[in-house]
């Protein structure tokens, strides 16, 4: 500790203390001069000493009666004089006090003596002391605390007789005293002055504890708020998808210092390039951050379907489709039910599209209909994850019976899950024969209710009307046993059943409403679609200013067409809208590069099994003969496993169509084919919708795939594909990159990214990838047959002459 430090802290003028610490032979000189404990330990003797001194009572020492100051009695009170006598008393007498004379008069000793204040005094506003005898008191008790070692009720010592004594006057506290010497008083009021001084000295060491336990707890309080910043600092909130630069500009480091990052991993990109999700948090770790999606984050909650209160729910009108084989009269029934003639207006009399439609009963009732092109349209919604229809009626023709369409429209109602209402039309023809149709549908597992089972059916006529109104009312009926219910004053959520262009509306679509309301003005997003919704009209043509529950509407005032089967809803701003289709075309294109996961394969079933994903296997059997599907059939719907059953969901005979690849694509179904031949059109359709086709000559071939994968032993089986082969010319060593192969391509192709080999005099030294590829200065993705180029491999003993062999894994297709 310095000197300058030591007197700040004793509150002392730093040169008066420089000059104590000379007059007590201290080698002092500046106020920087620094002290050791053994010098402050005396100059802080030394000030308190000197403090000591300073505040004596020197000048309120009276010597004689003519000095004695006249005493305000509140000086008194509050302790600013205190009388005592420089002369001891005598010895203790018990004397009674004399009652008080008046101011002024004389004592019997003859002597006037100086006025003494009191508080009793100031109080009847006398101001001066009273004359006291030199008698004995009369012995009253003292008025007043007195010395706070006096006892109370002690008797009052009266001044001897002689010479008026000394009195000295020192500041003490409003309280009488019993007359003690002048060196007890001295000696007390130093003791007095002494502990002042040290409860001084204490409370400001207190005090500078108390500054200093401060800083330190802001010193914390700054520290952890510096962490919480760091730590906020090192998440980097982004969207789905993201370029170069925006991960660069978000991490605060140079666009080129990332693009070079990237280059070392192999990877070509420019400042606009979006990078993949893997990359990204590779990119991101390096330089110590950690990823979080923000914008999926922030709006995924709008995505997900809301459970609504029971107190919310209202009924609603059931959503019905028409379903069945071609011409069997469906268009013709749902003409003669909503009373229109769209059938004379359609070509060949198929339905070319699809249609929306609410009607009513007689009973009171609103159902609304959808027309649909056979049931791949029902499958197409189901495969968007578009499950609308709450009843499926099955169309039958009473004068042909069940057809493979037929078939087909009830493997799918089943899977769905949807109740099944037959209509068996045309009983007005000569040629009905509705107990045919009760017995092929029990050969196919609907037992109807005229002969004991659980499916309603009703002959009806699409053109004489015959039963339409029975089977309404049994629609009816379904729907109430189904307790159909939907919130309708929440936002709109629904599906869009057709959409188009058209002349002077622009974009429009057919919506039909599943929960909530549309209203004119609502913002709606449909798939990438969005738009403020400018009209709706229903199936009359009519305007509708709100659209309820189960309700089909014609929308205009969208920005593009949507796609049929998109889901819409209703959202409240224009940036949650833009926010959400964002997200989608990002999800889109990820998926469009990494390429969507399979629902199933039988080399993956046994994991999903494992990690309980998975129940039953699903599968569509198509056989050349019909004896060979019922073979197959049966013997597959024998094999079981642990936690798992197989369950045939649709067979037929004839190639694969396109409708069973959606129906698979929709049930996460496996095609297994038994001697046909399918359609490349259908080939393709199945790799877009990523789904397995497997193709059998022999039975028990397929029965023991199914049986091992069941068992988890069926391996998927690989092949290795040359893409192409590269001579070694030369080999250049390049500062932190390693040694590049300058080579020539003699076969084929070489990529960047895939897997490659070096051989050397015919036998593989080396395995891994190409790391890059160089043309000249720049980098390339690939380079063909006839063309030099430099390849960057993670081998360094790469020599001339060596052959590099670029190849791909694939996996045996069955």
């Amino acid at each position: 500790m310095r000197v300058f430090e030591l007197a700040k802290e004793l509150d002392y003028d730093k040169n008066k203390l420089i000059s104590l610490c000379k007059e007590a032979g201290l080698n002092i000189k500046s106020p920087l001069s620094p002290l050791d404990d053994a010098a402050e330990a005396e100059i802080r003797r030394i000030v308190q000493k000197a403090s000591r001194k300073e505040e004596a009572p020197k000048d309120n020492v009276i010597r004689s009666m003519k000095d004695l100051p006249s005493i305000r009695s509140d000086d008194l009170e509050k302790g600013k004089v205190r009388i005592s006598t420089t002369q001891k008393p005598a010895a203790p007498q018990a004397q009674t006090r004399s009652p008080r004379p008046a101011t002024g008069t004389l004592a019997p000793g003859g002597r006037s003596h100086g006025h003494r204040s009191s508080s009793s005094d100031n109080s009847s506003g006398g101001g001066q002391r009273p004359p006291y005898n030199r008698g004995e008191y009369q012995g009253q008790p003292r008025q007043g605390g007195g010395h706070p070692n006096a006892r109370p009720g002690s008797p009052v010592v009266p001044p001897p007789a002689g010479p008026v004594p000394t009195s000295t006057y020192t500041p003490h506290s409003g309280q009488s005293h019993s007359p003690a010497s002048a060196d007890d008083e001295l000696k007390f009021g130093r003791k007095r002055t002494a502990m002042t001084e040290f409860e001084r000295q204490q409370a400001k060491i207190q005090k500078k504890k108390k500054i200093k336990e401060k800083q330190v707890s802001r010193e914390l309080k700054h520290e952890e708020e510096q962490a919480r910043q760091e730590a906020q600092r090192k998440v980097l909130k982004l969207g789905e998808s993201v370029s170069v630069n925006e991960l660069a500009t978000n991490m605060g480091v140079a666009v080129t210092e990332v693009i070079g990052k990237l280059f070392k991993m192999g990877i070509m990109a420019a400042m606009n390039q979006r990078l993949d999700e893997d990359t990204v948090e590779i990119l991101a770790n390096e330089y110590g951050f950690s990823i979080q999606h923000e914008a999926s984050d922030a709006i995924d909650h709008f995505e997900l379907e809301e459970e609504d209160a029971p107190e919310t729910l209202k009924p609603r009108d059931a959503i019905v489709t028409i379903m069945g084989h071609v011409d069997h009269g469906k268009t013709t029934l749902l003409d003669y039910i909503r009373s229109a003639t769209v059938a004379k207006g359609e070509a060949g009399g198929i339905t070319q599209h699809i249609g929306a439609y609410k009607v009513n009963t007689r009973s009171g009732h609103s159902i609304c209909f959808l027309d649909t092109p056979g049931h791949e349209a029902f499958t197409a919604m189901r495969a968007h994850g578009s499950q609308i229809t709450d009843i499926a009626i099955l169309v039958v023709a009473a004068d042909d019976s069940v057809k493979p369409q037929t078939l087909e429209a009830i493997n799918h109602a089943k899977n769905a899950g949807v109740p099944i209402i037959v209509a068996a039309t045309k009983i007005d023809k000569p040629g009905a024969n509705i107990t045919k149709v009760y017995e092929d549908l029990g050969a196919n597992g609907l037992l109807v209710e005229p002969w004991g089972g659980k499916i309603p059916i009703q002959g009806v006529s699409g053109i004489t009307g015959q039963g339409i109104d029975d089977l309404l009312d049994t629609v009816a009926l379904q729907a109430e046993l189904q307790d159909l219910k939907a919130n309708p004053d929440k936002k709109g959520v629904g599906v869009v059943v057709e959409a188009g262009l058209h002349k002077g509306k622009g974009a429009v679509a057919t919506v039909l409403v599943q929960q909530g309301k549309v209203s004119i003005g609502d913002i709606m997003v449909a798939g990438m679609a969005m738009g403020r919704v400018r009209a709706m009209r229903n199936e009359k043509g009519e305007q509708v200013k709100v659209a309820g529950p189960s309700t089909p509407v014609e929308v205009s005032g969208f920005s593009e067409v949507p796609q049929f089967a998109d889901k819409f809803m209703i959202v409240s701003e224009e940036k949650i809208a833009r926010a959400l289709i964002q997200k989608r075309q990002e999800r889109a294109k990820r998926m469009k590069v990494s390429g969507a996961e399979k629902v199933v394969s039988l080399e993956s079933l046994f994991a999903k099994v494992e990690e309980g994903k998975l129940e039953e296997l699903k599968l569509i059997v198509k056989a050349d003969v019909h004896g060979s599907v019922i073979a197959l059939t049966e013997s597959l719907s024998k094999l079981t496993a642990k936690n798992l059953r197989v369950n045939v969901i649709h067979s037929g005979v004839g190639p694969v169509s396109e409708s069973d690849v959606m129906l698979a694509s929709t049930a996460s179904a496996i095609i297994l084919c038994f001697h046909v031949r399918n359609d490349p059109r259908v080939e393709s359709l199945a790799g877009d919708h990523k789904v397995e086709i497997r193709n059998y000559r022999v039975i028990y071939e397929a029965i023991e795939d199914i049986e091992k994968a069941l068992k988890g032993m069926l391996k998927p089986e690989f092949e290795e594909h040359v893409l192409g082969r590269a001579e070694v010319r030369d080999v250049f060593a390049i500062s932190k990159v390693g040694k590049v192969a300058g080579c020539f391509v003699e076969t084929g192709k070489l990529i960047r990214g895939r897997e490659a080999r070096v051989i050397r005099d015919g036998t593989e030294v080396y395995k891994g990838k190409v790391e890059n590829i160089n043309r000249f200065k720049d980098q390339v993705t690939e380079v063909l047959s006839g063309y030099e180029c430099g390849i960057s491999l993670k081998f360094n003993d790469i020599k001339v002459k060596d052959i590099i062999e670029c190849y791909e894994i694939q996996e045996i297709r069955r």
